[in-house]
């Protein structure tokens, strides 16, 4: 009879394989016969590291739910106005953002980096607060 860490060992080889070919594939399709743009690339990366993330979390290597798995930082905290958005970063801890609420905040940042404060600041908030933000952020032109 067949123990369950052994059917484990018996199906995790195949599995893996056929995953890591499938990956080989899609990084096929990187080469110059195709042609792609970098939010479509960005949206299949983050499709499979949600994948991946789901998996982990699935074994209990990480928690996928916990609020605090992902960090926005800057040097020190500054005022909206005095922040620089160009040195801004998205760092996934643990991977717990899904793909869709990561290429949000992408977006979001890169709006911000652009010089468009206030429109990156209400980007952010709708996807990590659901908050809603006046048209207008107090000392910023109009």
């Amino acid at each position: 009879m067949e123990t369950k860490h052994e059917k484990f060992l018996r199906l995790y080889g195949g599995r893996i394989e056929r995953a890591e070919s499938a990956i080989d594939l899609l990084g096929n399709l990187s080469s110059p016969n195709y042609e792609h743009t970098s939010a479509e690339a960005e949206e299949m990366v983050d499709r499979l590291r949600t994948a991946v993330d789901q998996v982990a979390e699935s074994f209990g290597l990480i928690d996928m739910n916990n609020q605090n798995s992902f960090v926005i930082e800057t040097e020190t905290p500054k005022p909206i106005q005095e922040i620089d958005y160009s040195a801004l970063e998205l760092r996934v801890l643990g991977g717990a953002i899904p793909g869709r609420d990561r290429r949000d905040i992408r977006e979001a940042l890169r709006t911000l980096q652009d010089g468009n404060t206030a429109e990156g600041i209400k980007q952010l908030q709708k996807v990590i607060c659901g908050w809603i933000v006046p048209d207008k952020i107090e000392g910023e032109a109009a």
